[in-house]
């Protein structure tokens, strides 16, 4: 089981963030705690999006299509790393 404040947290610890550098996110607090099975079939969870000074962050069907995952993107991309979109 997870939630999509740990699965947020992977992606913030990944780009060099920290929640501190969130500046908004449409869940609240209730709903990042929301337990669901990332690899548990059909995609759970709600729907989200979070970001901060330089991505933006949101919940995505995976690439297996049965599992449910967080991806981020640049706030303001350009072709040089490490601004690329992951």
């Amino acid at each position: 089981m997870t939630t999509w404040r740990k699965e947020l947290k992977y992606w913030l610890d990944r780009n060099n963030e920290t929640w501190s550098d969130i500046v908004s996110c449409t869940l609240t607090d209730e709903k990042l705690e929301f337990e669901f099975s990332k690899h548990g079939g059909p995609y759970e969870g709600e729907a989200f999006y979070a970001w901060t000074k330089n991505f933006v962050y949101f919940s995505k069907e995976g690439e297996c299509h049965e599992c449910t995952e967080v991806g981020s993107v640049p706030r303001n991309p350009c072709d040089t790393k490490p601004w690329c979109v992951r």
